[in-house]
């Protein structure tokens, strides 16, 4: 039975060295997972595999200055990944689990931007399911699947940014987007822009968004919508900054068809 070990209460760089073997590595995504002193004078072989520990390739107390156990594993692993976004995003992943490993992360920033940082998360959980270490591992590979999806999200509005429609409004400027990813509209909001308007590809949703802060009055744009667009239920929100045809809390809805050019002449 393949094995995958590290030391008990393993630090965040080893359980993400962990999970992406298991997740990357043909043949290694049903190993075992065990624990042993980081004392310990075992070595590699064709069944195990040490990470953090055992002075191997995923080891970074071997003499890896500046390396982390999980940038050693991603640098083994990096050209069997195929997803071009998984790539990406583990580039950002493994970046940032290496800071946080070498204490180069600006704690003070973190904690004043309402950052609890994973350190504290572990300690937290490894309290919480009494020193259990396979619990801990759990709790950390489930830390690192919503990094990579926040990762892949982040990587993918940045591309698809690259392609947003600007465009001016009474209200100030507004910006068009086709996009899957999520946080599109702070995302605008941060670059200056008052509302965004969007298309998500894959799900059909439209809609437009305003900054609360804004003067932004979507009643006439609703009321044009209804009149031309009529096979499509839009739905304004009482603030009058925010107008959908579909969203995931009313995935039934009937989607409109227009265009995001469209969209953007029925600003009114």
């Amino acid at each position: 039975m393949k094995t995958l070990l590290t030391h008990p209460r393993p630090h965040l760089d080893d359980i993400c060295g962990i999970w992406l073997i298991k997740k990357y590595l043909p043949g290694w995504a049903d190993a075992e997972i065990d624990f042993t002193p980081a004392t310990t004078t075992r070595r590699d072989d064709e069944e195990t595999l040490m990470v953090g520990i055992g002075r191997g390739k995923f080891d970074e107390h071997k003499g890896d200055i500046g390396e982390s156990a999980t940038t050693l594993v991603w640098k083994y692993l990096r050209d069997r990944v195929t997803d071009p976004l998984d790539i990406a995003a583990l580039d950002l992943l493994t970046e940032w689990v290496r800071k946080g490993d070498t204490s180069e992360h600006n704690h003070a920033e973190m904690v004043a931007h309402g950052s609890w940082l994973p350190a504290e998360q572990l300690h937290a959980s490894y309290v919480r399911h009494d020193k259990d270490s396979l619990a801990l591992y759990g709790f950390g590979a489930e830390l690192c699947e919503n990094a990579l999806l926040r990762d892949r999200n982040e990587v993918e509005l940045g591309n698809d940014w690259k392609k947003r429609v600007e465009f001016e409004t009474s209200w100030g400027r507004g910006v068009g987007l086709t996009t899957d990813a999520s946080g599109a509209d702070d995302y605008a909001y941060s670059a200056g822009f008052s509302l965004i308007v969007y298309v998500h590809s894959q799900s059909g949703y439209r809609g437009y968004r305003a900054t609360p802060n804004s003067t932004v009055d979507l009643t006439a744009t609703y009321a044009f919508l209804t009149e031309t667009d009529p096979a499509a239920s839009w739905f304004l929100h009482h603030s009058k900054k925010l107008l959908l045809a579909g969203s995931d809390v009313a995935p039934e809805t009937p989607l409109s068809q227009l265009s995001l050019d469209q969209l953007i002449k029925a600003i009114r």
